[in-house]
């Protein structure tokens, strides 16, 4: 098949998600709409360009949003920045070990699939350290569409849209940090 028709039934599939009122449906219709092509083997691979373009776009974007009053915001949590980096690794640590005993997966293997950070540069770690890029990569990819369509499900499930989630987050961090 080719890119314009991967593109094409992107759209409609978020324009269906959109009619059917699932939470985020401009990206888990195309998500899952490609992800199925994908799996059909009707899919091309995207050119490199378009992944650049939409992370450049997504980039700028976010940086939008780092004001000096946000940076005052983060410098202030400061602590609990660094407290949640350890517990980040002692998660890491914990469930390496478990996706290992799993899995059977090697060590290297185990410790990256589990690390929090980007599936690309953990993979690219792991491959570095000896472990196999590729179950890395796949593990992440899993636990993202894991997050990415369980949490608005869940929201949606608890009455609770998305936007409203983001305006609590806000005033959560509006009461932290003052």
């Amino acid at each position: 098949m080719s890119r314009l028709f991967t593109l094409i039934w992107a759209i409609v599939c978020g324009a269906f998600a959109d009619q059917i009122a699932i939470p985020l449906p401009w990206v888990l219709g195309p998500m899952f709409g490609v992800g199925f092509l994908t799996l059909a083997g009707l899919s091309e691979s995207q050119p490199v360009i378009g992944k650049r373009l939409g992370q450049l776009s997504i980039g700028l974007a976010l940086g939008l949003y780092f004001t000096t009053e946000v940076i005052a915001q983060v410098a202030s949590l400061g602590l609990w920045m660094i407290l949640g980096a350890f517990f980040s690794v002692a998660l890491t640590i914990i469930f390496s070990r478990v996706f290992q005993r799993m899995s059977g997966a090697s060590g290297m293997t185990s410790i990256y699939s589990s690390a929090i950070g980007a599936a690309s540069d953990m993979a690219i770690q792991a491959q570095a350290a000896g472990g196999d890029a590729a179950s890395v990569a796949t593990s992440h990819a899993v636990r993202l569409m894991i997050v990415v369509t369980a949490i608005p499900f869940l929201a949606a499930s608890l009455g609770t849209g998305t936007a409203e989630l983001i305006s609590a987050s806000r005033a959560d961090i509006a009461m932290i940090a003052p």
